[in-house]
């Protein structure tokens, strides 16, 4: 909060300079204002003059001289009166916002040369935090936003006192003026009520914070002795009396945190549409491939599975905002992915992982059409990268594409359900499959529409065993995760009675080749570039693990 308030320090020079020019302004009416509140000396010397002229008027006819001169009794107007009481009281507020800004001013410029002093950082950590507690304790936040209604307060107060000076001096020129302080008056409150109605406002005043705390105070102080009351009369009513001390404990919050406070929790408890519409604009905003692979490479955080693990992804508002990314039509994010995919081979890393989280998360979405959410762009980059010299890059985007596979499988099984005339479609599908699965036995092209959906999860599977396991002594442990979490997700409710014979002997296959390459790997001399990194028997248990009951069910049988 200090932060902030030292940040827009600069302001009050700014705010001193223009209540100079309006100090100036009232000083130049009080200098015409305050003449009715002595005797006008024009005045006096006309009456002198008037006693002299009737004296020698006197003298030179023989009559009898006029009465010795006294002056008459002066009363000051008590229009006048209250017009210079408004004009004086504008004037020292306005002055003394400005000696508040210039000490304002002084105030920072100790605080930021006293922690900018040259020490060490535990001494200047020190000195920060003992200062800053000071600024807590004195409230020195409070004291700066009061500057502002010091001014405030003192425009009103002029413009009052000169509506009401017009008004001795021309009726017409004060209902003009009348007129126009009403509709800055009215447009003063419009402002200073808004933000306590819509926190979004970005129109308020410097009387809106405390009139926030104030209505506050006001339902805080009408609603505890109704529930005192409640709780007298009816004791039994306990849900409504823990209502009604929630809802109190809401107003004691809003009273001390105030209205930026309120602000902030509104802003933390919008719905997803307000991400959406600021992730939008920031995509809308990226020009330049590079602006595109760093918001692309946030994706694993803002999902939160920046660290991978085998549990299952749930749908969080964070995965929601990005479904709904991939499918705003003036946004297209699934589409420039794939095309940053294709364009940029030579930093497919970032952009192969977040498709890789997406895709996790898209099948437990199970939203359809994810070849129109991505395009053809990513499915040649899948199909190319899978095949890349980077163990690492190779091996998450034939993971990446396995869980693409079993997203399409679905979006296959649902519309030969539900539409198994759509034979455009699904060939669209059936050629997607064969672009991201690269078995050869049974052929995915050969299989009939029934077969595909009977056998395409257990082949999938085994395209996964098939292709990646070989590059696991390119990869670190982190990113060796990646498939044992894949594999996870393409065990997770598999079926083995329907699967037919060819697919079973697929995934036997798939597992002795793992076999194999294992023991050639245990086999290798230590030093080998071929030996896995990390433990061979962590290794082999994870895989034993998530693979071998599937492998040991197919044995049985």
């Amino acid at each position: 909060m200090f932060f902030r308030t030292f940040t827009t320090v600069p302001i009050h020079w700014k705010k001193l300079r223009q209540t100079g020019l309006f100090s100036a302004t009232v000083a130049a009416f009080i200098i015409d204002g305050y003449k009715y509140l002595i005797r006008s000396s024009n005045d006096t010397t006309n009456q002198l003059l008037t006693q002299i002229t009737l004296q020698l008027s006197a003298s030179a006819g023989g009559s009898e001289p006029p009465p010795p001169f006294a002056l008459p009794p002066f009363d000051v107007p008590a229009a006048m009166l209250q017009v210079n009481i408004l004009w004086f009281l504008s004037l020292s507020l306005s002055v003394g916002c400005a000696l508040s800004a210039t000490l304002v001013q002084q105030w920072a410029r100790n605080y930021l040369l006293t922690t900018q002093l040259p020490s060490s950082p535990q001494r200047r950590a020190r000195i920060r935090t003992y200062l800053f507690q000071g600024v807590q304790r004195f409230r020195l936040v409070t004291v700066v936003n009061t500057v502002p209604v010091l001014l405030h307060a003192s425009v009103f107060l002029f413009f009052a006192g000169l509506v009401h000076f017009l008004f001795q001096v021309n009726n017409s020129v004060a209902y003009a003026l009348l007129c126009c302080v009403i509709a800055y008056a009215k447009a003063y409150v419009v402002l200073t009520l808004l933000p306590l109605f819509r926190r979004d406002c970005p129109y308020l005043t410097p009387m809106s914070g405390p009139l926030w705390r104030t209505f506050q105070a006001l339902q805080f102080a009408a609603i505890f002795p109704f529930r005192r009351v409640c709780k007298i009369l009816m004791p039994n009513r306990t849900l409504r009396l823990m209502n009604l001390k929630e809802y109190m404990g809401k107003c004691k919050e809003r009273f001390f945190g105030g209205l930026q406070y309120d602000l902030e929790r509104c802003a933390t408890d919008a719905s997803q549409e307000l991400d959406t519409s600021a992730f939008r604009w920031t995509l809308k905003s990226l020009r330049e491939p590079s602006e595109l692979e760093s918001f692309i490479a946030g994706i694993p955080g803002f999902l939160g599975s920046a660290t991978i693990t085998s549990d299952t992804p749930q749908l969080t508002p964070s995965s929601i905002t990005l479904y709904n990314l991939l499918h705003v039509a003036d946004v297209h994010l699934g589409l420039r992915l794939g095309h940053l995919l294709k364009t940029q081979l030579h930093t497919p890393l970032p952009c192969v992982d977040a498709l890789w989280h997406i895709t996790r998360w898209y099948d437990v979405v199970n939203v359809p059409q994810w070849d129109r959410a991505f395009g053809e762009a990513t499915l040649d980059s899948l199909h190319a990268l899978k095949g890349s010299r980077d163990a690492a890059i190779a091996l998450t985007a034939r993971c990446a594409a396995a869980l693409s596979a079993r997203v399409v499988l679905k979006d296959l099984r649902r519309t030969l359900e539900q539409a198994p005339t759509k034979r455009l479609r699904i060939m669209e599908l059936r050629k997607i499959l064969q672009a991201l699965m690269d078995v050869e036995r049974p052929d995915v092209e050969s299989l009939q529409d029934d077969e595909l959906i009977r056998d395409g999860y257990m082949l999938n599977m085994a395209d996964v065993l098939t292709g990646v396991v070989p590059l696991l002594p390119g990869v670190d442990e982190t990113r060796a995760n990646v498939l044992w979490d894949t594999l996870d997700t393409l065990s997770a409710g598999l079926d083995l009675n329907p699967v037919s014979t060819g697919a079973r002997t697929a995934m036997e296959e798939a597992w002795n080749a793992y076999e194999t390459e294992f023991r050639e790997w245990e086999s290798a001399p230590p030093m080998s570039p071929r030996r896995p990194p990390g433990s061979l028997d962590r290794y082999r248990s994870r895989m034993q693990e998530i693979v071998g009951p599937i492998i040991q069910e197919i044995t049985d049988e």
